[in-house]
């Protein structure tokens, strides 16, 4: 079980990592500081 809840933790900081890249990158390109 607790494998899965570590596994299921690193996915969501992956996804999370990913959207602020993500984030970043729009907010930049529209003028952004």
């Amino acid at each position: 079980m607790k494998e899965d809840i570590d596994k299921l933790v690193d996915d969501i900081d992956d996804v999370l990592e990913t959207n602020a890249e993500e984030f970043v990158k729009n907010y930049v390109q529209k003028g952004g500081e």
